[in-house]
C-alpha cells in the first residue's frame, strides 16, 4: 500500500479573552479541508503541533467529527452541543495538546508551541474530503485572542 503524507494548518477563531474556567470552549468546529485524499475517505492524523502566540502553558482538548453543522457551545461557556447535534456533527475522536512544560518543542519568548502523536484514524462525511475540530480548556485562565492558535494536522492518507 502506497501511503502519502500531508500536512493542513489551520488558524480556529477563538475566544478573545481569557478563557475563565476549565471545560469551557476555546473555538468551536472548524474545517480542515482536504484533511482525506478522497471524498468519503479516511486518514491516519498522526501529529498534531499547536504554536501558541497567547504564550499558553495550558493543555487544551480537542475534538474531532465529521461535521461541524452543530458548535459545542459559546465560546468561554461549558460545553452546551446536545446528544442529538453531537451524533449530527459524528464526532469521531479526539486528543489532548500536553502541558507546554511536560512536552515543549520549543518555548519562543511571546509564544508556545505543543506537540501531540493522537495516530487516530479519521474519516471525511460523504461527499467531503474534511473533517472538524474544536477545542476546550482543561485548565482556569487561559488566556486567547481571535487568531491566537495556530494548529498544524499532519496526516497519513489512505
Amino acid at each position: 500500500m502506497n501511503s502519502k503524507f500531508e500536512s493542513v494548518t489551520i488558524t480556529p477563531e477563538c475566544y478573545d479573552g481569557t478563557v475563565t474556567s476549565a471545560g469551557s470552549v476555546v473555538f468551536n468546529f472548524t474545517e480542515v479541508n482536504g484533511a482525506v485524499s478522497r471524498l468519503g475517505g479516511s486518514a491516519i492524523l498522526r501529529s498534531a503541533f499547536i504554536h501558541d502566540s497567547n504564550d499558553n502553558t495550558r493543555l487544551i482538548n480537542v475534538i474531532i467529527s465529521k461535521r461541524g453543522t452543530n458548535d459545542l457551545g459559546t465560546l468561554n461557556a461549558a460545553i452546551d452541543i446536545t446528544d442529538p447535534e453531537a451524533v449530527e456533527n459524528d464526532i469521531i475522536g479526539g486528543f489532548s495538546f500536553p502541558n507546554v512544560s511536560v512536552n515543549t518543542p520549543f518555548d519562543l519568548i511571546n509564544s508556545t508551541t505543543s506537540v501531540a502523536t493522537p495516530n487516530i484514524i479519521v474519516s471525511a462525511a460523504e461527499g467531503s474530503s474534511s473533517i472538524f475540530i474544536a477545542a476546550t480548556s482543561v485548565a482556569n485562565s487561559f488566556a486567547s485572542t481571535v487568531d491566537g492558535l495556530r494548529i498544524t494536522l499532519g496526516f497519513e492518507r489512505l
